[in-house]
């Protein structure tokens, strides 16, 4: 398993490379956009962490150059700038999510993990009568389709990807979210709200169900 950083701060990219090969990842490090650029033509790349701001240039570069040489590599950006500029222009790049420094190992984990669930996700989910499409973030079953948002859809496929298991609040919280703790705010909740209203006017089989202490889960009957 191939990761690249590409940072400037050797202190950043040591601890970045240090806890992705405790999960097994061999790590290639990059410290300006011409060092990643070169790294992304002769390594098949499966996961990068690139700074957003580099000597050489914006990382906004490195991250069009990896999506358009491996279309399935999972890219996270980083940055020290809390500027809603800088995350859309990432976004727009081809990142697949977008943090501020500093961030905790065990947020940027979640991150990781949850982004190479959604690039590991097949096209389509079926849960019962529903269709869950992952190209199109559309929602169908027996009574019709209905679109969800990115976060929506996000929460509705680590169910979907986990028919009748009982996932925990924290589980949901860190995937779709990246939050390693319970912010204590009702963000899960209003989320699941919108769903199920969802889920319940396109299907007559299937639903998102609360179990109390425990998680969440969805049925089909």
């Amino acid at each position: 398993m191939e990761a690249l950083v590409v940072d400037d701060d050797p202190a950043v990219v040591a601890w970045i490379a240090r806890l992705l090969r405790e999960d097994g990842w061999h790590v290639h490090v990059a410290a300006s956009v011409r060092e990643a650029l070169l790294m992304i033509h002769r390594t098949p790349i499966q996961v990068a962490i690139v700074d957003f701001e580099l000597p050489d240039g914006l990382g906004t570069e490195a991250v069009q150059s990896l999506r358009k040489t491996v279309p399935d590599a999972a890219i996270l950006m980083l940055s020290g700038y809390s500027d809603d500029d800088a995350v859309v222009n990432g976004l727009m790049a081809g990142a697949d999510d977008f943090m501020h420094k500093p961030v905790s190992a065990s947020v940027l984990r979640a991150r990781i993990a949850a982004v190479l669930r959604r690039h590991t996700m097949p096209d389509r989910l079926t849960v019962g009568d529903l269709r869950l499409d992952r190209q199109s973030r559309k929602l169908a079953g027996t009574n019709g389709e209905v679109q969800l948002t990115a976060k929506e859809f996000q929460l509705l496929a680590t169910l979907m990807g986990r028919p009748g298991e009982v996932v925990a609040r924290a589980t949901l919280l860190a995937d779709v979210w990246g939050y390693d703790f319970d912010p204590g705010t009702s963000v899960l909740d209003v989320a699941l709200s919108r769903i199920r209203q969802k889920v319940s006017s396109v299907s007559a089989q299937s639903t998102i169900v609360s179990v109390r202490n425990v998680g969440v889960q969805i049925t089909s009957h």
